[in-house]
């Protein structure tokens, strides 16, 4: 074969086939990384780590929920009604700070955002752990052609080929305002209500351990208070490189940050170690941002909702009532955390941690035993 023949067959003919192909993804498009759809209905996917690319770049929003699963209760609807201009939940269930600092770096260089509502989860801030992003972060590093990958597997080529509208090709919401809705997941609900409730889901795998856990005690060990300080300097720095830079850097926006309200007996079950190495961190963040005026905690651990567990479908996820009771903290400047009232507020979450009374839960676990007897 002649040096030109194989030039011919090695690089130009692939390219009457790639050239059409790439045409026929960017239309096609599912996503919506390039625009919003042609020729269909506009329909969304809830994986929110592929999807924010599509809504940051060709919606018009001025203001973002950003958070982990905690806020996907979090009305982006209600939202707008109590606290004005236009929101939209981008929420990555199970995210970490690393993960949304992705997404929050994409969007600073591409939006100029009135408002965020961020969470600073308290699980996460005992660890500075950091996921594996490599699977979306090329969508938001402004290369246009590498986004290609995200459809040049057959799932999508078989799609794009058929031009499909099902859902498992173009996505299956319409509605940009449920993507990260409870309601998406039925399964989500039924374990809110009441203890009684996750002792007839007991093999759920959100409560399994958990249950099994209870049954195999008569009563909580007493919460032990402990003093020792912690070396919090590698949470201060992952925090400080994965969010507080924002806050830093973009002083025309202002952050509205909720520390999510887990349950009292997640507490109970926890060493009283991760208490109090969170209490020291929450010490130093809050007083350490004050140097910033575009941010604001709030808190709510004060409250005896936590100590409902028929609030929670897990030892952390809140019914969204509480969800929807974070936007009027909002509304109304109230349930503030500042330099002033933390060391009080822990102090008083500490004592409601030490007299929370997990009675009738072991009440309820002894009547279900000897009713299966």
């Amino acid at each position: 074969m002649s040096y030109k023949k194989y030039l011919l067959l090695v690089f130009v003919i692939p390219l009457f086939v790639l050239i059409p192909l790439g045409i026929l993804l960017y239309i096609y498009d599912p996503f919506q990384i390039y625009h919003k759809p042609y020729f269909r209905e506009t329909t969304f996917f809830n994986d929110m780590r592929m999807q924010d690319r599509g809504i940051i770049d060709h919606y018009e929003f001025d203001s973002f929920i950003l958070g982990s699963s905690m806020f996907m209760g979090t009305s982006s609807t209600e939202a707008t009604e109590k606290l004005g201009d236009n929101w939209i939940n981008i929420s990555l269930n199970g995210s970490r700070f690393n993960e949304r600092a992705v997404i929050l770096d994409y969007l600073f260089r591409h939006k100029k955002p009135k408002s965020i509502l961020y969470t600073i989860d308290g699980l996460m801030l005992l660890s500075t752990l950091e996921l594996d992003t490599t699977k979306f972060s090329y969508l938001y590093d402004d290369n246009p052609f590498n986004d290609f990958k995200t459809y040049f597997n057959a799932e999508f080529l078989l799609c794009a080929l058929t031009f499909s509208h099902k859902k498992e090709c173009v996505g299956e919401y319409t509605d940009i305002h449920r993507l990260t809705s409870l309601e998406n997941s039925p399964e989500t609900f039924k374990l809110f209500g009441g203890f009684q409730n996750w002792i007839q889901y007991h093999n759920d795998p959100r409560i399994k351990d958990i249950v099994n856990a209870l049954s195999q005690i008569d009563a909580l060990p007493p919460f032990q208070p402990i003093n020792q300080t912690f070396d919090i300097s590698p949470i201060a720095n992952h925090i400080n490189a994965h969010f507080i830079r924002f806050v830093q850097d973009n002083p025309q926006t202002q952050f509205h940050i909720i520390i999510p309200t887990y349950s009292r007996l997640s507490y109970r079950l926890a060493p009283p170690q991760n208490f109090y190495a969170w209490a020291q961190i929450m010490s130093w963040l809050i007083p350490y941002c004050e140097q910033f005026d575009n941010i604001k905690f709030y808190g709510f651990d004060h409250l005896d909702y936590a100590d409902n567990i028929a609030n929670y479908n897990d030892l952390y996820h809140y019914y969204h009532n509480l969800n929807s009771f974070h936007l009027d903290a909002i509304a109304q400047n109230a349930f503030i955390l500042n330099a002033q009232n933390i060391v009080p507020y822990l102090r008083l979450m500490e004592q409601k941690i030490i007299q929370y009374d997990a009675t009738p839960l072991f009440d309820m676990l002894k009547a279900a035993k000897a009713q299966n007897k």
